[in-house]
């Protein structure tokens, strides 16, 4: 049996992340997220890295049970 049916060329779609966005286009730099480097994340953050990581929330700083001594630990480390 033979198909006598061609084939067409498809064109595959450009998805958003292949899509270039201008430094100047405004609608470009509201879907742009750029993340902060770790030296500067707990003053931006207004929490250390270790925190978001770790998904503690605002519990780490309790006095009774919270974790503030141990972030401190890990964050004078990576310092």
């Amino acid at each position: 049996m033979a198909n006598d049916a061609f084939r067409t060329k498809v064109e595959p779609t450009k998805s958003e992340a292949e899509t270039p966005v201008k430094i100047g286009d405004k609608a470009g730099t509201q879907d742009v997220k750029i993340e902060v480097p770790y030296t500067e994340y707990e003053h931006m953050n207004h929490h250390p890295y270790v925190v978001d990581h770790f998904k503690l929330g605002d519990s780490w700083k309790e006095k009774l049970g919270g974790f503030e001594k141990e972030v401190g630990v890990i964050e004078d480390y990576f310092k």
